[in-house]
């Protein structure tokens, strides 16, 4: 992990015959045992959608398409980061930031370095339940603070423009 990017690398070449450029168009799973625990944890759906999530979520956050590298023994998948830097060392403090609560404020400081913040994040680092959760994290939406991307299990907010 980097600054401006995430690169993810495994180790083994492409599935029997597939190429690099049909990996979209075609699910597999190079680790099907892995996969599996990753369903049962909820982590993903369902085998074969990484590839295609990441290029969608990539492209609904406005960053760069993911770049994918392969050879024989090794594919890596680079995902840039065009929002680092965004955030100035020192902002001025709003009047709606005041009336965040320590949480709130925790979340903040948190999707100013990371970017971004999901829910389960959110409870996480806050320690807190569910629908304590969504209650704070929809009351920074409605001050203007934050905006909702994507949907679902994809959700994850951003700081407001």
């Amino acid at each position: 992990m980097f600054d401006d990017r995430f690169i993810v690398g495994s180790p083994g070449g492409l599935h029997g015959n597939l190429k690099k450029e049909d990996m979209l168009s075609q699910q597999f799973s190079r680790n099907p045992r892995v996969t599996r625990v990753l369903a049962e944890l909820e982590y993903i759906r369902e085998m074969g959608e990484g590839l295609d999530r990441m290029f969608r979520e990539m492209k609904e956050a406005g960053l760069p398409k993911p770049e994918i590298q392969v050879d024989a023994n090794h594919v890596t998948v680079t995902l840039k980061n065009a929002e680092f830097g965004k955030f100035p060392k020192e902002e001025k403090v709003s009047e709606i930031e005041i009336s965040l609560n320590e949480r709130q404020k925790k979340a903040l400081e948190y999707i100013k370095a990371k970017g971004k913040i999901t829910n389960r994040e959110y409870r996480n680092i806050n320690n807190v339940g569910r629908v304590s959760s969504l209650k704070e994290l929809t009351d920074m939406v409605t001050k203007g603070v934050l905006k909702p991307v994507g949907k679902g299990r994809s959700l994850r907010y951003l700081v407001s423009d």
